[in-house]
């Protein structure tokens, strides 16, 4: 009987010990299409207590991903901007900012940090991985993307319209 339980013990604790991380997971559409832009079709955001990620999926081409990163509801409008330039190795994507459009913004030092954005496949495709370390907050975040072609129009999701208050995803709590 001692030896059942040791083994039903050894097997609960190995069950527990390989089980994933939680984490919040919400997916957004966009369904309006910039005219002759690139398209935002759809993003998901993962905010796990690893790294929070977000994959951003266009309906055509695009030149650039702005991910505006909210992570202080005190502080009004976005932290970060991570920019993602399609098919290429952008040296400094990774900004802290005051705002939209802030002329403020410095370089974000973010050690194991993953980027990269991809418009040779039938849709185009960026993805990010930022690790919770990086982000300064109470481990909660919301986004806004603008999205930019070749000069054929941009797109932002969620799709109220362009930067500002009031513009963002819903806040997406750390799993």
């Amino acid at each position: 009987m001692r030896s059942l339980m040791l083994v039903c013990a050894v097997l609960a604790s190995s069950v527990l010990v390989s089980a994933p991380a939680s984490a919040e997971t919400r997916g957004f559409r966009d369904d309006d299409r910039a005219g002759g832009g690139t398209g935002v079709t759809s993003f998901r955001v993962q905010n796990a207590a690893r790294a929070m990620s977000v994959s951003i999926r266009h309906e055509r081409r695009l030149v650039v991903d702005d991910v505006w990163i909210d992570s202080r509801a005190r502080d009004r409008g976005p932290e970060y901007r991570v920019r993602l330039i399609a098919n290429s190795d952008y040296a400094k994507p990774l900004r802290r900012v005051e705002g939209f459009g802030s002329e403020n913004d410095r370089p974000w030092r973010c050690r194991g940090a993953e980027l990269r954005s991809d418009d040779l496949e039938p849709r185009a495709v960026s993805h990010l991985a930022i690790p919770q370390r990086c982000i300064a907050g109470p481990g909660r975040v919301r986004l806004h993307v603008d999205s930019y072609g070749n000069g054929t129009g941009n797109d932002h999701a969620p799709d109220k319209g362009t930067h500002g208050q009031g513009y963002f995803t819903p806040w997406i709590t750390l799993g």
